[in-house]
């Protein structure tokens, strides 16, 4: 992790002008990473394969031990076949160059990137805790502002970090945030990410947590991410969700219009901040403003949290996650892998 992002975490108005140099700096640096394609770095046969832990459009998530490393590792399977009639080659392609040139304590990054001629490998190290739905559904907790606080600063800074890199993840949800060993986030599967685009049209994502802006089909960017916030921080304070119906024009109306209801506990300096990131306007949400981040760090709700001790992770966690055995299977069947290799010419620029 680089000092100048360090710095720039408990950013204050004083320091406005040093904040955004540093954050054109860490961008312009990040472009050139990503425009670099990034080369094949291990193989199959440097894992053992232990037990499918997620699913996903194009192929599953194993849990697997690197051989040499004897490190946990979470290896990302996508089938060639799936992403070319898809057409989704780019999407696959944008997400290994993002994930490798990652560097945030908050947000998941990949280590090897191999193929072979089915699949294409993406290797993250192993966040062993559970996600965050799992915490909301299953903790056997009431809910609670202060642990909703906690893994909100979080969120925030990733976010910071990603929007500084002109990285719109697009998907934010509980199931894409994970807990470490230590109880804290990760932000994983970057499979919707869009990289340095001025305006976004595509509807993409989790349709609970979609902005009104990407429903009715406007040019979007960093917008949709705070509103998706919004929704996260609701749904970490009620354990529920403040859109949520069955019927999908019924929820759609409901988003387009802002229509939700505070819970009875919400505090008041809760009920201010999600009002200014559930604001159906993006030119006046929160977090989408020219100071960016800062009016959501500043608000009376954070007022108690130090994001420096977030980041460096100095600040004692709700709970810590109990670590669950793992069988020692073998999943070769699933990953048996073609004769011949059809889509090398898609693949030949990957």
């Amino acid at each position: 992790m680089s000092d100048p992002y360090s710095a720039m975490i408990n950013y204050r108005g004083d320091l406005r002008s040093n904040y955004v140099d540093t954050k054109t700096q860490d961008s312009q640096n990040f472009r050139a990473r990503f425009m670099k394609k990034v080369e094949e770095n291990g193989r199959k046969s440097d894992f053992f394969f232990q037990e499918i832990i997620g699913h996903g459009n194009f192929g599953n998530v194993f849990l697997a031990v690197h051989n040499r490393e004897m490190k946990q590792y979470a290896v990302k399977v996508m089938d060639k076949e799936k992403l070319v009639n898809s057409g989704n080659v780019g999407n696959a392609y944008r997400e290994k160059q993002a994930l490798v040139n990652m560097d945030h304590p908050f947000v998941i990054s990949c280590k090897y990137f191999f193929m072979d001629k089915s699949h294409v490998y993406l290797a993250t190290p192993y966040v062993s805790g559970g996600d965050l739905y799992h915490y909301i559904m299953w903790s056997g907790q009431a809910p609670n502002e202060d642990v909703a606080r906690f893994y909100s600063a979080q969120i925030v800074l990733a976010l910071e970090y990603l929007h500084g890199l002109q990285v719109i993840h697009r998907d934010l949800k509980p199931e894409n945030l994970m807990i470490d060993d230590r109880g804290y986030l990760k932000l994983i599967d970057f499979g919707y990410c869009s990289v340095f685009k001025g305006l976004n049209f595509t509807i993409c994502g989790t349709r609970q947590y979609m902005a009104p802006e990407m429903l009715a089909g406007k040019g979007y960017g960093r917008s949709v991410d705070y509103w998706s916030l919004g929704i996260l921080m609701y749904e970490l304070s009620s354990f529920e969700l403040p859109f949520d119906d069955e019927d999908h024009v019924s929820l759609a109306g409901s988003i387009m219009t802002g229509k939700y209801s505070f819970k009875r506990q919400f505090s008041g300096e809760l009920k201010d901040i999600l009002t200014h990131l559930l604001d159906v306007n993006p030119q006046t949400r929160y977090g989408c403003r020219e100071v960016g981040v800062y009016p959501i760090k500043q608000h009376p709700w954070f007022s108690h949290v130090d994001f420096m001790q977030i980041y460096k992770k100095n600040v004692k966690p709700p709970s810590i996650p109990t670590k669950r055995s793992v069988p020692h299977k073998r999943f070769g069947q699933s990953l048996v892998e073609a004769g011949s290799d059809v889509y090398a010419k898609e693949f030949e620029n990957f």
